[in-house]
């Protein structure tokens, strides 16, 4: 099944992203290793504003049940 264009999430700069969520570059790295769909042009690199958010509210839940036994 194929989705409906959606204009609003179209690719944008991976660094967009990371200025409008305050996210660091190291942490962008880290999440593309582990699986964060992007685009690479040349050097730069594009992603949907839709997985973006939603490979950052999975690796925050991750986060989060990982340290619940943590003080």
């Amino acid at each position: 099944m194929t989705q409906a264009y959606d204009p609003k999430d179209c690719p944008m700069p991976l660094d967009f992203f990371l200025r409008r969520y305050g996210i660091s570059r190291t942490t962008a790295w880290r999440w593309r290793k582990n699986g964060l769909p992007t685009l690479q042009v040349g050097a730069k690199i594009f992603c949907r504003e839709s997985e973006f958010v939603r490979f950052m509210e999975t690796q925050t839940a991750i986060h989060q049940t990982g340290n619940q036994g943590n003080p």
